[in-house]
């Protein structure tokens, strides 16, 4: 396990650093197989702050995670869903589909209440020509937009990826792969995984 703070300025960085760390609660989780994030978020002061805590599993070497939290002033955060992420033009990415191989699937696109928050939960995957092989990734996105100039509700977001490389198109297609595949995560271990993650989320 690996602790990395750190602040966005180096004025007064060794104080602040000192006081986050005296605000992280030890405990001893016991036999706990979930995620936990110590107690919960970390207390930070109202403005605009964050906190960040990425993982990497030693058991998966493909599967990363990032917690965030942060405030933030002025006005409301949107959805993910309201806001517009296309990357390229309707025209183009058609073209670049056929070149690339693209595939691409839904898992999950829904509202879910994590510990009172109403957030947005989507899971998809994607599959693309990439070198000489095909890289599949599959990215899992919860996220809650907070409230402006709110010490107690704050944007928090949790993501979870997970990518592997084929030499060939993967059977199925935009998925996990085959199970007998060294370090592999098939749906099932990701999913509760996933929800074993959210589920351990705790506000005060």
């Amino acid at each position: 396990m690996k602790f990395v703070l750190g602040n966005d300025s180096t004025l007064n960085s060794e104080k602040q650093i000192s006081l986050i760390l005296d605000s992280i609660p030890l405990s001893d989780m016991g036999n706990q197989q979930s995620l936990c994030y110590v107690t919960g978020c970390i207390t930070h002061q109202t403005g605009n702050e964050g906190v960040y805590v990425d993982f990497n599993f030693a058991e998966h070497p493909n599967l990363r995670a990032k917690f965030t939290s942060k405030q933030y002033g002025g006005t409301a955060n949107q959805y993910l869903s309201q806001r517009n992420n296309s990357i390229f033009k309707p025209a183009d990415g058609a073209a670049w589909m056929m070149k690339s191989d693209f595939q691409h699937r839904t898992y999950r696109n829904t509202k879910r209440t994590i510990n009172n928050l109403l957030g947005e939960e989507v899971i998809e995957a994607s599959t693309e020509k990439s070198g000489e092989g095909y890289l599949t990734e599959v990215n899992a996105v919860w996220y809650y937009p907070g409230e402006p100039n709110s010490d107690d509700k704050p944007e928090v977001r949790f993501d979870l990826d997970y990518s592997y490389t084929t030499k060939q198109p993967p059977k199925n297609g935009a998925g996990f792969p085959d199970p007998t595949e060294t370090d592999s995560i098939d749906e099932e271990r990701f999913m509760r995984i996933w929800d074993e993650a959210l589920n351990s989320l705790i506000s005060y």
